[in-house]
C-alpha cells in the first residue's frame, strides 16, 4: 500500500461525491510498530472500487468520503434484471457482488 492515494483511473476526473472511492480506516492506522493496536494518524486509507487502488492521505476529501462499513445498493449489471444488492464498500473492493435474484456475478458496481 503506497503512502499516497495515487488512483489513475477516470474516477480521478470526476467530482469528489461522485467518485467510487471510500475509506477503510479514517485517521487512524495499524502495524507491526505499535503491536496492530489502532493508534491515532492525520492519514486516512482510501480504496477506490473500479481500479482497487489503495494507499492513505492526509486531503481534506477523505473527510468526505463513505466508510468501509456503509452499505450501498448496487444495481445488477444484468440487463433485464431489476434486483438491487445491498453490501457495504469494503465488501464491494473484496469481491464481486452476487445478484440473489438472477444468480449472476456483477462485474460492474453502481
Amino acid at each position: 500500500m503506497s503512502v499516497s492515494f495515487s488512483c489513475k483511473c477516470a474516477e480521478r476526473e470526476k467530482p469528489i461525491q461522485d467518485r467510487k472511492w471510500f475509506v477503510s480506516q479514517f485517521k487512524y492506522n495499524r502495524s507491526a510498530f505499535n503491536g496492530y493496536h489502532a493508534t491515532w494518524s492525520d492519514y486516512s486509507t482510501v480504496h477506490c472500487l473500479s481500479c482497487g487502488a489503495a494507499g492513505r492521505t492526509k486531503a481534506k476529501y477523505a473527510d468526505t468520503l463513505p466508510l468501509g462499513d456503509q452499505e450501498v445498493i448496487v444495481p445488477c449489471s444484468q440487463k433485464n434484471c431489476l434486483a438491487h444488492i445491498t453490501m457495504t464498500y469494503l465488501d464491494l473492493s473484496m469481491r464481486k457482488p452476487r445478484c440473489t435474484f438472477c444468480k449472476t456475478l456483477n462485474e460492474t458496481v453502481g
